[in-house]
């Protein structure tokens, strides 16, 4: 551990997120987690800064209840090595639309470090907050990044490569369910592919751990309680630092990737699983019931045309009313002239009635003033409240685009994928019965 991981561990032990560092309890080639623990009734310091604060406030939202009682919160501490391993990254970050024309080859390898452990905290808190079973993301500094530490006593959970179940048991199916039902929630609550999944990223813990926990949702959908949660065992998704959106040119390639991985691997195990079309086929099939940014799009652009046709339609009857208008004062104008000049020609120039001449030109002046302006002011004032009714709808689009994701977060049923997943399984099995 360097001087300056030591001085963000230590300003985190201040700001009260953690009381004490312990060693470490895993290593990989890119980073080294290390044991925090912490006591939820020691709250964290009001010395703060304001940034502090904020994250500190969010860390608390994202704890589940029984976490604020006076019980060990344990913290997970992942620290990214400075090491040359993440100029081949490019890729994740180059394509991806929240750091547009930022160009991560280009960065020197602290920023890289730090660009990437960034990244990843911000996925962890995507998914997180798309009820994707992850790690819950508590802060981020520099090149290190504090989770909820999954695992007892200082232990961490195991991989998935590491559990011990018999070959072809149920408990092999029931994961494979889990974790397929997990990345098709990745993909349409989060917008995110994870990228490089495999039995390495995939750890199996308590459901009490979990923050989204799959049984504790299960039970307060159905509001029954769950007995015995502790011995409820779930798969969780690690390790999102190349997890990129779902508009990353190369996401469809990384989500072939990752479901032939977990496929290989299940099938290793005696596991039926899909084909990698089929598995393709169940992860982005569309959410029924939800509307999506595409239909939004179609609605919209359908107000716009309706808009268009209806102030031309406007514009026509205008000018329908205006042309005759023009005509009778373009013709009484003509008729005063015709007049005038008669009279100037029949009696000379010391016979014209000055005043009477005035009159009329200015009466002229003014019908023809009244008639363009009016209509000009009515067509100013149609047009403004057209725009005002614009504004509105657009406004109310806007708002209904933002509340889409939430609306598809909130109305997701795993229970309906899991149905969904079992029937393709079923009629795989019963084709292959009759041939």
């Amino acid at each position: 551990m360097d001087g300056n991981v030591r001085i963000i561990i230590k300003n985190v032990i201040n700001m009260g997120l953690i009381d004490v560092c312990h060693g470490v309890v895993k290593e990989g080639k890119e980073a080294i987690v290390y044991h925090g623990e912490s006591t939820s009734s020691s709250s964290p310091t009001t010395s703060s800064t304001s940034s502090s604060k904020e994250e500190l406030t969010m860390w608390r939202n994202t704890q589940e209840e029984e976490l604020r009682k006076d019980i060990t919160l344990d913290v997970a501490i992942k620290v990214f090595k400075r090491i040359s391993e993440f100029k081949t990254r490019g890729k994740y970050v180059d394509g991806d639309a929240r750091y547009h024309g930022q160009k991560f080859n280009r960065e020197n390898k602290r920023d890289q470090v730090e660009l990437w452990a960034e990244k990843e905290y911000r996925n962890l808190l995507r998914a997180n907050k798309a009820g994707v079973p992850v790690p819950t993301p508590l802060l981020q500094r520099e090149n290190v990044l504090f989770m909820r530490f999954l695992g007892e006593d200082g232990w961490p959970s195991p991989q998935l490569r590491e559990i011990d179940i018999k070959k072809g048991s149920k408990k092999w199916i029931t994961l494979y369910g889990q974790i397929m039902i997990a990345v098709r929630r990745l993909y349409h609550c989060a917008r995110l592919v994870h990228g490089d999944l495999s039995e390495y990223n995939i750890l199996i813990c308590p459901s009490i751990l979990v923050e989204n926990g799959i049984y504790s949702r299960q039970s307060s959908s159905n509001n029954e309680e769950t007995e015995d949660a502790e011995s409820l065992l779930q798969i969780v998704l690690i390790d999102f630092g190349q997890a990129v959106e779902i508009g990353h040119p190369a996401s469809f390639d990384l989500l072939r990737r990752d479901l032939s991985m977990v496929n290989a691997f299940f099938k290793r195990q005696g596991v039926r699983t899909l084909e990698e079309d089929e598995a393709e086929a169940f992860v982005l099939r569309e959410h029924d019931g939800v509307d999506h940014d595409d239909d939004d799009d179609e609605e919209e652009d359908e107000k716009k045309e309706d808009w268009e046709d209806k102030k031309e339609e406007k514009i026509e009857m205008e000018e329908k009313t205006v042309a005759p208008m023009i005509e009778v004062v373009s013709a009484i104008d003509a008729d005063s002239t015709i007049a005038a000049s008669s009279s100037i020609k029949e009696d000379g120039p010391e016979h014209i009635d000055t005043k009477e001449t005035t009159e009329l030109a200015a009466s002229t002046a003014k019908c023809r003033d009244e008639e363009s302006v009016e209509p000009a002011e009515e067509s100013l004032l149609s047009d403004q409240d057209n725009e005002d009714e614009e504004d509105d709808d657009g406004a109310k689009e806007t708002k209904k685009k933002k509340s889409t994701w939430r609306n598809i977060i909130h109305s997701w049923d795993d229970d309906k994928d899991l149905e969904m997943l079992m029937d393709m399984l079923r009629a795989k099995k019963n084709k292959k019965s009759s041939n």
